[in-house]
C-alpha cells in the first residue's frame, strides 16, 4: 500500500564523545573558516531510516557556509587522499538583517536562521553586572569567561575588571581588547591558541538558542577549561522551555531563576513579558547573589526567592508558577497543577488544553 503521509525529516546532532582529557578534533572531519564541522543525524520520520552528515557548527545555512557532506561519500573521499579546502570568506556574511549596535560599535547579524547576533540591553546588562559583582565579594578570584557575550564583557572591561571574550566574530577584536576567536561547539581557537590561564570565577555564556547543539557546547567548554567548568559560577541564558535538556548536558545549571533577560535588538524579545530567556545558575539563587530586588522583581515570601512581578503564586502549588507571559496562571483542581488562564479541563481527556480540541475518548 502506497504510503501517502507526509515527507518529514529530523536533523539531529550525533553523539557527543565524553572523553576525558584536552579538546581535539580529528583531523578525517572536514574542516570550513569556521573550524572543524560536526556531525548531524537526519531521521526519516516515516520510515525510520537515519543518514549521517557533516556540517558547518557555527552556520547550517547553505548560502552562507557550503560545508556540506554526507559521512559515506566524506569517508569514501578520505580513503581516496582527498582535502576539503575553504569553501567561504573567512568571517561573517553581511545580510539585509544586518543593525548597526552602538553598544558595541559594528553592525550585529540578527538572522535566526545563520547568525544570531542579539546582545542584551542596559536592564539586562546592569542585572548581569551586579550579580557579578555581588559573586566577587569575598572571592579571591575576579576572572570572568565570556562566551558570545560581547556587550557583558565590553562593561565588565569598562569597570577595571578582567573579563575574556571569545566569539567566532573576528569584527569584535577591534571594538574591545581581550578577544579571541574561538567556536564554542568544538572547543576549536579560529586564530592562534592563546593558552588562557583556567582560573575563571564565574563563566557567562549567551549561546545561539539550538538545543540540539547543547551536547556539544558543554563538551567543548569542559574539556577546554575543566577546572573552571567544575569550580566557577555559571550564568547561562537560555529559553525556560528547554530547562530539561540544560539540566541533562550540564547537571551543575540546576537552577533556573526567574531574571527574564531582554535584548537590544530582538524584534520580540524586548520585554520581558514576551522574552521565554531564563538565566541559568549553578546552584544559586536570585535572593543569593543580588542585595536588592531589581525593578519589576520582587522577594516572594513563602518561596524565598526573587521573581517577577509578573510570577503570581499560587498557594495550593506553595510556588510561583507563572513562567511564561503576563497572563496570570490558574490552578486545576482536576490536573491538581497551575495551568495557563485560557485552558480549559476535558473530563473525557482528564487534562487541560489551550484551544479547542477533538476528545480521544
Amino acid at each position: 500500500m502506497l504510503d501517502r503521509r507526509p515527507h518529514r525529516t529530523i536533523t539531529k546532532l550525533h553523539n557527543i564523545e565524553q572523553e576525558e582529557g584536552s579538546c581535539h578534533v580529528s583531523a578525517s572531519v572536514p574542516r570550513c573558516a569556521h573550524g572543524s564541522a560536526l556531525r548531524f543525524s537526519r531521521v526519516d520520520t516515516n520510515s525510520g531510516l537515519t543518514r549521517d552528515f557533516y556540517a558547518c557548527s557555527v552556520s547550517r545555512d547553505r548560502k552562507l557556509c557550503r560545508l556540506f557532506h554526507w559521512v559515506e561519500d566524506w569517508e569514501r573521499k578520505s580513503a581516496r587522499g582527498a582535502t576539503l579546502s575553504k569553501q567561504i570568506t573567512d568571517g561573517p556574511s553581511r545580510n539585509k538583517k544586518a543593525r548597526f549596535e552602538e553598544n558595541l560599535g559594528i553592525e550585529t547579524l540578527v538572522d535566526n536562521s545563520s547568525n544570531a547576533q542579539f546582545t542584551f540591553d542596559r536592564e539586562s546588562i546592569s542585572i548581569i553586572n551586579s550579580i557579578c559583582r555581588n559573586l566577587m565579594t569575598g572571592s579571591d578570584q575576579n576572572r570572568f569567561l565570556c562566551l558570545g557575550t560581547p556587550s557583558i564583557h565590553r562593561d565588565l572591561m569598562r569597570q577595571g575588571t578582567e573579563s575574556v571574550l571569545l566569539d567566532e566574530d573576528k569584527r569584535l577584536g577591534s571594538v574591545s581588547e581581550a578577544v579571541y576567536r574561538f567556536n564554542m561547539f568544538t572547543g576549536e581557537y579560529l586564530d592562534s591558541d592563546p593558552a588562557l590561564e583556567d582560573t575563571f570565577a564565574v563563566i557567562i555564556c549567551d549561546p545561539p538558542f539550538q538545543p540540539e547543539l547543547l551536547p556539544a557546547l558543554f563538551n567543548s567548554i569542559q574539556k577546554r577549561f575543566p577546572k573552571s567548568y567544575n569550580s566557577a559560577s555559571i550564568l547561562f541564558a537560555f529559553p525556560y522551555f528547554f530547562k530539561a535538556k540544560v539540566t541533562e548536558c550540564c547537571p551543575r545549571l540546576n537552577t533556573m531563576t526567574d531574571l527574564r533577560l531582554t535584548y537590544s535588538n530582538h524584534y520580540k524579545y524586548k520585554t520581558a513579558c514576551r522574552s521565554p530567556v531564563r538565566l541559568f545558575t549553578s546552584s544559586l539563587s536570585l535572593k543569593t547573589i543580588l542585595q536588592t530586588a531589581p525593578r519589576g522583581y520582587h522577594l516572594c515570601e513563602p518561596c524565598s526567592e526573587i521573581v517577577s512581578d509578573l510570577n503570581k503564586h499560587c498557594n495550593q502549588c506553595n510556588a510561583c508558577t507563572t513562567i511564561a507571559g503576563k497572563n496570570e496562571f490558574k490552578h486545576c483542581e482536576e490536573c491538581g497543577k497551575c495551568v495557563k488562564g485560557t485552558a480549559v479541563h476535558c473530563s473525557s481527556c482528564k487534562r487541560c488544553f489551550i484551544s479547542s480540541h477533538t476528545c480521544s475518548n
